[in-house]
């Protein structure tokens, strides 16, 4: 969202803008501190605390801290998967798994032999 530039920015743009207005999004303390990360180190620092500071203020996003459960979950998960599934991919999964959640807005297509990926293709 933060990259223009992006190949997935329109898409993931189109997606969150056809969302309700009371929609609910839930994310993970690892995936936030990935997506910062990265937003820093290809757009910069400027954009990365913008990014980070309106993630903290929207009301609709539930950032979600994993449990030592989670990690157990994550580590079974990463020993069968792809190589281009990260250890965070496979936390997400259990984090996800533990509140019961079957939906996830990505383009990573690993996430599809698990949960149902938005936006569809």
């Amino acid at each position: 969202m933060a990259n223009d530039k992006d190949d997935f920015h329109a898409k993931a743009v189109h997606f969150l803008d056809s969302l309700e207005p009371d929609a609910i999004l839930v994310t993970s303390l690892t995936v936030l501190a990935e997506f910062l990360s990265v937003v820093r180190a290809r757009v910069g620092a400027q954009e990365s605390v913008r990014a980070q500071e309106m993630i903290l203020d929207d009301k609709r996003i539930i950032i979600e801290n994993h449990r030592p459960e989670d990690t157990s979950e994550a580590a079974d998960l990463f020993r069968h998967a792809p190589r281009h599934a990260s250890f965070v991919d496979c936390l997400n999964v259990a984090v996800m798994k533990r509140l019961g959640i079957k939906d996830i807005f990505t383009f990573d297509p690993w996430f599809r032999e698990r949960l149902t990926v938005y936006p569809h293709e």
